[in-house]
């Protein structure tokens, strides 16, 4: 058969040997293509993770600022808030990159986050405008009344004797408490400074009901404080909602949110960790199970070599040798390898059978020569013996 030769065994393993290189290669793009995308899958859920951080920090900056805008009212402290915002709504951007990628409720979690951040930004700037606000009626409906009953109460001091000038004097120091106590229910607005402002005011109906004579003006100045007083607590109690509910309640929502997406991507993180570590260790055994199939492969072939190739060479050689030395060889004919060596050990030995055939004949027309020689002599000496006893005779 055409698969006994050496060549088609040598074409058979060297196919077998580039098949197994082709499959090596092959295995080995395919790991190396899964172990990219797994470290992109790792990369991104890193990234995301990262982002989720960041958001959470941004929102309890957003909410530090906001309480920090509460003491302290300015521009800068405005700026900051805008600064941790727009970076927060950053951080979500990078959230929403790959969104399809994720079931519908964190889907839906994003859009909520991004919700409650737009609710927050303005709900800060009603705060800011409300401030403002009460800022700006502060000065115009209770400061100027203010300080227009303080310069009457003074320029009646001056026209009073001074036996009779503590009630003024006790008056204007009421005045001054009302101005503290407003000034602190301004920036820092609770009940106990809006108890004292309404105490002060009342206190202060009485003293000027007492001092009060040709100057009709002093209470209408009070009921002008009292007017914007209670603007300034209406104002104060809607600022005060947007600051100690709304703003709070998103403040919490946003990172009862952020904490939810921190969860998911948390999980997504280990998830493709681990599937990277798995993928690692199968890897590593197929390469292992494909060193060892080799290994196999190597040595099944060796053999195949060994007994196809060289052990016929061998006998072969040992066969030629014999020959050449005429040394006695034993003929064996094996018909289940036929192969082109296992042919011209054939040859071989049919060419000794020859040979030895011919040698045998050479050493039979040999002796027979020698014979006929022998015999030849006999005759030529018994030849002159007859003539002679011929002669004899006659």
């Amino acid at each position: 058969m055409i698969t006994r030769s050496i060549k088609s065994k040598i074409i058979i393993a060297l196919c077998v040997l580039i098949t197994l290189l082709i499959l090596q290669s092959y295995l080995f793009n395919y790991s190396q293509k899964s172990l990219f995308e797994l470290q992109n899958a790792q990369h991104k859920a890193l990234l995301q993770s990262e982002s989720v951080t960041r958001l959470e920090n941004d929102v309890i900056s957003l909410q530090s600022q906001a309480i920090a805008y509460l003491d302290h009212a300015n521009s800068n402290t405005i700026e900051k808030f805008n600064v941790h915002l727009n970076a927060a709504k950053r951080d979500l951007d990078t959230l929403s990159t790959h969104l399809n990628e994720y079931d519908e409720n964190y889907q839906n979690n994003i859009k909520r986050l991004n919700e409650y951040l737009n609710n927050y930004q303005d709900t800060f700037n009603r705060v800011v405008v409300n401030r403002t606000k009460r800022e700006q009626l502060y000065i115009t409906q209770f400061k100027q009344p203010i300080e227009a009953l303080k310069a009457q109460l003074n320029e009646l001091k001056k026209n009073t004797l001074t036996s009779k000038q503590n009630k003024i004097v006790n008056t204007l120091l009421t005045i001054s408490n009302i101005e503290q106590a407003t000034t602190n229910y301004l920036h820092k607005p609770n009940y106990d400074e809006a108890q004292n402002v309404q105490d002060n005011l009342a206190h202060l109906n009485t003293l000027l009901a007492s001092i009060e004579t040709a100057n009709v003006n002093l209470l209408n100045n009070t009921d002008e404080l009292e007017q914007a007083y209670s603007q300034l607590v209406i104002l104060t109690r809607s600022y005060t909602f947007s600051i100690n509910v709304v703003l709070t309640g998103i403040e919490n929502e946003l990172l009862y949110l952020a904490e939810k997406i921190r969860d998911v991507e948390k999980q997504k993180l280990t998830q493709t960790e681990q599937q990277l570590r798995d993928h690692v260790l199968k890897s590593t055994e197929m390469a292992n199970l494909f060193a060892a199939l080799i290994t196999v492969i190597i040595i099944v072939i060796t053999f195949f070599i060994f007994n196809s190739v060289i052990k016929p060479i061998a006998k072969l050689t040992k066969l030629l040798n014999d020959m050449s030395n005429e040394k006695q060889v034993t003929l064996n004919s094996d018909e289940h390898h036929q192969n082109e060596i296992n042919s011209v050990i054939t040859a071989a030995n049919a060419l000794y059978l020859k040979n030895k055939q011919t040698k045998e004949l050479l050493a039979e027309t040999q002796a027979l020569n020698s014979k006929m020689e022998l015999m030849n002599k006999e005759l030529t000496l018994a030849i002159p013996q007859a003539k002679n006893a011929n002669q004899a005779k006659g």
